[in-house]
């Protein structure tokens, strides 16, 4: 495992160059990895841990959305973000997430006003903060269904590339991908026709709004 560690390292470095003085007076900033209650599925995340601190030098802590939200706090003026370590205060340079893609990532719901959403807290923290993130908001996005979806709806490629030739090009790599839900269209309808009436159910995987294993 070389590639990633190295990536987070140059996202680390750059933090702590943007950020001049991070970590001066405390100890070394930190990369946090948001990890689910409880999590079992930690051997690769091991491997990436021991790669960053070996190679990078660069120190890991593991956090839970909601544990983000009770222990970091952020300054409003410039975005850093900290917590209190086991021995003094330390700074998030880089977040990486392996937790927060699935709604059971946020078991506590979605009342942020009445005191519930702990984990969305945690997370809106994070995203507001000054540290990069592993991957960013675009790119989570980027990884449901509904958000592939709509860029492959016609048109929408060409608003990102100007070049006909090269949003053809792109366009190629697509499969077809139908909504069923309230803004369903013809060709969505089209493809619900085929399936039921045409025998193309072998032509068609119903698939959750999520990427990853079990999806």
């Amino acid at each position: 495992m070389t590639a990633l560690p190295a990536a987070i390292s140059v996202a680390y470095d750059r933090y702590v160059e943007r950020h001049a003085g991070a970590g001066a007076g405390s100890s070394k900033p930190v990369v946090v990895f948001v990890v689910q209650p409880g999590e079992t599925n930690t051997v690769d995340q091991r491997l990436l841990e021991f790669a960053l601190h070996d190679r990078h030098g660069i120190p890991v802590v593991r956090m839970s959305l909601a544990e983000v939200q009770e222990r970091v706090t952020m300054d409003e003026s410039t975005g850093r973000l900290s917590f209190d370590g086991e021995a003094s205060r330390r700074e998030i340079a880089v977040v990486y997430y392996r937790a927060g893609y699935a709604p059971t990532d946020y078991p506590s719901g979605y009342d942020t006003a009445g005191g519930t959403g702990v984990e969305w807290l945690g997370r809106e923290k994070l995203e507001r903060g000054a540290c990069a993130k592993c991957p960013c908001l675009g790119y989570h996005l980027a990884g449901t269904k509904k958000v592939q979806q709509e860029l492959a709806r016609p048109g929408v490629v060409e608003r990102f590339i100007d070049d006909g030739d090269d949003a053809a090009a792109i366009r190629t790599a697509f499969a077809g991908l139908y909504s069923l839900g309230a803004d369903a269209n013809e060709d969505d309808a089209g493809a619900v026709r085929d399936v039921l009436l045409r025998g193309g159910e072998g032509r068609y995987v119903l698939k959750p709004q999520r990427e990853g294993g079990g999806n």
